[in-house]
């Protein structure tokens, strides 16, 4: 898969999924940090992960990009959120990105392909 597009707010997830499925990439979702660490687990990591930092109860965005990183330091990881001061305590690694909440598409495409293996 080429992006895992991890939101708990089912129409933004499903948009997001659906505009980068239209520019040809493999996308899956998941509602939680733990959905995507289980589909991690059966599939194996994405090459890009986008993630709100929000994700309700349970494994935060900021959380779940940390076991991820931990485990395949190749994964490009994607923050976007609404709430931008989530990110105060932390500072980005090279392969990570984060755009707030709207932003455009573009963006949001420019940010996964600067991520993806060439």
């Amino acid at each position: 898969m080429d992006v895992l597009v991890v939101d708990d707010q089912d129409a933004v997830r499903e948009v997001l999924a659906e505009l980068l499925e239209d520019v040809g990439l493999d996308v899956a979702e998941a509602a939680s940090g733990e959905e995507a660490l289980s589909r991690i687990a059966r599939s194996g990591p994405p090459d890009v992960l986008v993630t709100d930092l929000d994700l309700g109860s349970g494994v935060s965005g900021l959380r779940l990009a940390d076991d991820i990183a931990q485990q395949w330091p190749d994964v490009g990881i994607v923050f976007i959120s609404g709430r931008p001061w989530l990110m105060a305590q932390h500072k980005l690694r090279p392969q990570e990105r984060f755009l707030e909440k709207p932003c455009p598409f573009g963006e949001l495409l420019d940010a996964v392909e600067s991520l993806r293996p060439h």
